[in-house]
């Protein structure tokens, strides 16, 4: 900001802070000072939130420890501020806990002279973009972003008077509260979406969705197809995958390479419920025969075999389009059905499925930290299979449905991403100076920073303090 609104003043951290206030780093705690019955909470930078204490850290001292490494005690009103990432500087209020607590040496403590300023404004200034941005550039490190408490201390900030930092706070808890509570209702959003796909697919698989159709076929189609006129009859059988398929196949075992050459090879990771990523690849040097045989193409599924999360065992993805020189790993299954008996299509639904997921988890094992599945136990697995005209009917529904989802899923993406910008563009409207309006009456930021710097103002904080 070259220009101030009205009665605003800059000072850096160290001069808002004052000889009356304290402005320290946490304490050097090594792991042989900790106690895990001690009385006194060790803090850590997993505590500190953007804006918000996030209570995580389960680590403790003695009161002996505290008193001969003359820990500093924090105060309810301090402000903590991480000196290390994710964000860099990110602070927030130290909240009212049971326990008398300490923080670690990372964590900086800012605890202004008592009236000085409004430790509130002061938190929610730190984490504006534009503090951000300036703890960034002055930071230090390669492999992990560290800012000294020097370089904090030296960062210049937009003083308001207290009046409107106070004004400015209120603002800020009412703006953010609602922030806050829409990105909570959003938040339950995936959960409804998830729960909308696996009852369209329970519908699909189990007959439900296409009840009506199979009602409203004529009776002459009803022969043609069924054998017969009745309209009640079950014209859905149970099977095994192992009836509907003419090959599965288990892929590559070499480790692959992050660059070229090679054909591009897919990761485990690319497969998930109903989806191919095919960007998530590697490379693999292959000879011409494993080219062939490993080949993946149009209409293939490939099923995961291993996984380190359950839920992404034993589930399928289908080819869709025509690709070119992709192979695929060991820990993937490629599965070619009979097109005579099961479109693939329908085929996905079914391992997509509530029902078909049920039996999955039944025959995952683990070994060595990862979850998987046999090809046996995936031929073993059973579902109900309609006629190739009702797997048609079935597919176009659901794709039709699902096509629902997905633009709710895109939606929502959008709208959490418009809210994840509300925070700072809010918060650098507030470092602006434009979030409330300015009262010439208040008393200029600029006679504020005289008193913080006076020695009487010091003197009067510390007896008050005694």
């Amino acid at each position: 900001m070259s220009t101030l609104p009205q009665n605003w003043a800059f000072a850096t951290l160290t001069e808002l802070v004052g000889p009356g206030g304290t402005f320290s780093d946490g304490d050097w705690i090594e792991s042989k000072d900790q106690d895990p019955i001690g009385g006194i909470r060790l803090l850590q930078l997993a505590d500190i939130g953007d804006g918000r204490f996030l209570d995580r850290s389960s680590r403790y001292i003695n009161e002996s420890t505290f008193v001969k490494l003359r820990c500093l005690e924090l105060a309810e009103g301090d402000i903590l501020v991480a000196r290390m990432p994710d964000p860099l500087g990110r602070a927030c209020l130290m909240p009212a806990l049971s326990r008398r607590c300490i923080t670690v040496v990372d964590v900086a403590v800012i605890r202004p002279a008592s009236g000085a300023i409004c430790a509130k404004w002061l938190m929610h200034f730190l984490n504006s973009p534009n503090i951000r941005a300036e703890i960034e550039l002055h930071s230090s490190g390669t492999t992990r972003k560290r800012i000294s408490r020097g370089n904090l201390g030296n960062l210049q900030l937009p003083i308001p008077p207290l009046n409107e930092q106070k004004r400015i706070a209120d603002k800020l808890d009412t703006l953010l509260a609602a922030v806050d509570a829409c990105r909570a209702r959003l938040d339950k959003v995936p959960a409804l979406i998830k729960r909308f796909r696996q009852s369209v697919l329970a519908a699909a698989t189990s007959g439900a969705l296409t009840e009506d159709w199979r009602e409203c076929l004529k009776l002459e189609d009803k022969k043609e197809i069924f054998g017969t006129t009745d309209a009640g009859i079950d014209t859905w059988r149970t099977v095994r995958l192992a009836d509907v398929i003419f090959e599965m196949r288990n892929g590559l075992s070499p480790k692959p390479s992050e660059t070229p050459p090679g054909s591009k090879i897919l990761r485990i990771g690319s497969v998930r419920p109903g989806r191919i990523d095919f960007d998530d690849h590697r490379y693999l040097l292959v000879s011409e025969k494993d080219a062939i045989q490993y080949q993946i193409s149009r209409g293939d599924l490939l099923f995961t075999r291993y996984n380190g999360t359950q839920e992404f065992v034993g589930v399928c993805g289908l080819v869709r389009d025509d690709v070119n020189d992709y192979v695929y790993p060991d820990k993937l299954i490629r599965v070619r059905v009979n097109r005579d008996l099961i479109y693939p299509e329908y085929l996905e639904m079914v391992f997509g499925a509530p029902a078909i997921r049920l039996q999955i988890d039944e025959f995952i094992k683990s070994s060595a930290g990862q979850k998987g599945i046999s090809g046996a136990d995936l031929k073993a697995t059973e579902f109900s299979l309609p006629t190739l005209q009702e797997q048609r009917e079935i597919v176009q529904r659901v794709e039709t449905l699902l096509t629902v989802a997905d633009k709710l899923d895109r939606r929502l993406a959008e709208t959490q991403k418009r809210i994840g910008q509300l925070t700072p563009s809010i918060l650098a409207q507030a470092f602006r100076g434009e979030l409330v309006e300015q009262d010439p009456s208040d008393e200029p930021a600029i006679v504020l920073l005289e008193k913080i710097a006076s020695p009487s103002a010091s003197k009067r904080t510390a007896k008050k303090a005694a």
